[in-house]
């Protein structure tokens, strides 16, 4: 073999190892889902939403407590029966919902409101952390039939105000975590590839990293479609029941309202009425944990049913009991 040959041969082999350390890189990347670095972790949550096929949703995760079977529905505040001779509400939420000082189902909002209704009424409760109006939609149009709700309920805040991205729950080290991808994510120009960029993972990752690290960055939009939180409320808001949906505002003494926040709120109102909850101070015991202002103590969901409990039933008077 001659010198040629032998420079040829060396060049393939390296070229060969060149291109199986890149495969490995990327694949590597893909099993670590690489990715996720740049998502944004919005929930640690319950079980993927696909626990059979009666139970099947387009939604991204199950509240952590849900068993939907033919002739009931069961969550963290009990089970409301399909065949309920009375009257039904449908309460729809998220983390403001489910979270409490003591994590007890009957001692949220929704829980306490429970204990003041009249006997002819189930009070239907689905609520998870991370969920959205978008998810509230998908449930409404799953659950109505099914529950044939009277009324429909529900508790906004700020984070619901606005689009969000498609989501994945992940299982990880026993949990479930959801993850939504952001709208724009940081590049590194001087490594500036599109195609790389469009089909690395590993590609994408580095340079990530690149950007964070050394603060040469671009902004770059994320493809994908965003979901709309206007679409989704006027799907609730035109259903063929009655509405009430409440602002719960940052839970904080004085409240700052961004102008995003405070246009979507005037899109709402204009269009349905919105129960505004006044936190009055001290705000420091409404708060579940001293630093968080977006999740109630015990004491903020008794405030909150006080106010939120006498709307609901004003709305529930103005619907006839249903004959047996």
């Amino acid at each position: 073999m001659n010198a040629f040959a032998r420079w040829l041969t060396r060049l393939s082999l390296l070229f060969i190892l060149v291109l199986a350390g890149l495969g490995g890189l990327e694949g590597y990347a893909r099993l670590r889902h690489l990715d996720r670095r740049t998502a944004r972790a919005i929930a640690v949550s319950g079980q993927p939403s696909s626990a059979s096929d009666f139970q099947l949703l387009p939604l991204a995760y199950l509240p952590r407590v849900y068993t939907l079977t033919d002739q009931a529905l069961t969550t963290a505040w009990g089970t409301c029966r399909f065949d309920h001779v009375g009257r039904t509400i449908l309460v729809l939420g998220d983390s403001t919902t489910r979270q409490t000082s003591s994590d007890v189902a009957e001692r949220s909002w929704a829980g306490l409101v429970a204990q003041t209704l009249p006997d002819d009424v189930q009070i239907c409760v689905v609520a998870e952390d991370g969920y959205h109006p978008v998810d509230y939609a998908v449930l409404y149009a799953k659950l109505a039939p099914l529950l044939h709700p009277d009324l429909l309920v529900t508790m906004l805040c700020n984070n619901d105000l606005y689009d969000i991205a498609s989501r994945i729950a992940v299982a990880e080290n026993g949990w479930t975590v959801v993850y939504e991808q952001p709208s724009t994510t940081p590049v590194y120009p001087p490594l500036w590839q599109p195609w790389l960029w469009n089909h690395s993972e590993a590609y994408r990752f580095v340079n990530w990293r690149l950007a964070e690290l050394t603060g040469d960055s671009v902004e770059l939009p994320v493809s994908g479609r965003r979901l709309s939180y206007r679409s989704a409320l006027k799907t609730l808001i035109d259903s063929d029941i009655p509405v009430v949906i409440a602002y719960l505002p940052p839970i904080s003494e004085q409240v700052a309202q961004d102008i995003p926040t405070a246009m979507a709120l005037a899109w709402l109102k204009a269009r349905h009425p919105v129960l505004h909850l006044d936190l009055q101070p001290p705000i420091e015991p409404l708060r579940r944990t001293p630093s968080d202002d977006v999740h109630l103590s015990d004491l903020g969901h008794q405030r909150v049913a006080k106010q939120l409990g006498p709307a609901i039933l004003n709305a529930l008077a103005k619907i006839p009991r249903h004959q047996p």
